[in-house]
């Protein structure tokens, strides 16, 4: 329903702070509807982030109900893609639906020098969509899956997957430049960072939080 908030649950990690607070600046200044953001973070690193397997209980905290999208925080929304537009991908035979990437990465040193190590479904789990009332996400109460298992959605039945064009889950470092990408995803390490200060999209990102400051700076002026 057009009047009905869009729930984002994004994984917020405190050594990516800026990342998390200009993606979803930029989520907001392109979107016509309204939106409901929810940082979630863990207790403690898990992998690579401290919200790596917090994603999985998004359907939960929804009350199994309705649709929800998970993002990690890594991420920009491009300019004059609206993120509700992702919602005409909620199929209601599919328990999730996400961008189904099959590529070995090209970086095996990430961010804060962490092993990057290739994985079935790599990067599937970075940005779902995911339909809360499947009893799929009820099966995660009483039984227990790895992390990895977690992360390659084997919970799931394949043909309750369903697909995302790339250009939803743009892997940065990974895929060539397109302009027609709609969300870059900084797999590798955000423009935060100066090894990946010259990424492709980076000029993007740097405008989005110059814009995201520039609001704040005014907001104190006329104060």
């Amino acid at each position: 329903e057009r009047n009905r908030m869009i729930p984002i649950f994004v994984g917020y990690d405190p050594r990516e702070a800026v990342a998390y607070s200009v993606f979803c600046h930029s989520v907001l200044r392109n979107t016509r509807e309204k939106i409901a953001f929810y940082p979630i973070r863990g207790d403690s690193v898990v992998g690579s982030t401290s919200f790596n397997a917090e994603r999985f209980k998004v359907a939960k905290e929804m009350g199994y109900r309705g649709w929800a999208i998970w993002s990690e925080c890594d991420m920009l929304m491009r300019p004059g893609t609206d993120i509700a537009d992702l919602m005409r991908y909620a199929d209601s035979w599919c328990d999730v639906v996400v961008a189904k990437h099959s590529y070995r990465t090209k970086h095996p040193v990430k961010f804060l020098g962490q092993k990057n190590e290739d994985y079935p479904r790599k990067n599937w789990s970075s940005l779902m969509l995911i339909n809360c009332a499947h009893e799929s996400w009820r099966r995660l109460e009483h039984t227990e899956f790895s992390l990895s298992e977690l992360h390659r959605l084997a919970f799931i039945k394949d043909d309750r997957i369903g697909a995302l064009p790339l250009e939803w889950n743009w892997l940065v470092g990974e895929y060539d430049f397109n302009e027609k990408a709609k969300l870059a995803h900084f797999t590798v390490g955000t423009p935060c960072w100066e090894e990946y200060s010259n990424s492709d999209y980076a000029d993007e990102w740097r405008a989005e939080k110059a814009m995201m400051l520039n609001y704040a700076k005014a907001e104190l002026a006329a104060a």
